[in-house]
């Protein structure tokens, strides 16, 4: 069975989950994998609406 990460996720505008995912094992050509050991989310991110610019 392959091992699982929890992903910060944006599913619509204003819903924002944690999504099991497997985590992979190699990456593409010209990526390299990175261990997060801690990750933080900003105000601004989290009330995400959907309608700020790209």
């Amino acid at each position: 069975m392959a091992e699982m990460m929890l992903c910060g996720t944006c599913i619509a505008p204003g819903r924002f989950e944690l999504v099991a995912a497997p985590v992979p094992q190699t990456a593409p050509d010209g990526w390299v994998l990175v261990d997060i050991a801690a990750a933080g989310l900003c105000g601004t991110d989290y009330h995400f609406t959907g309608k700020q610019p790209i």
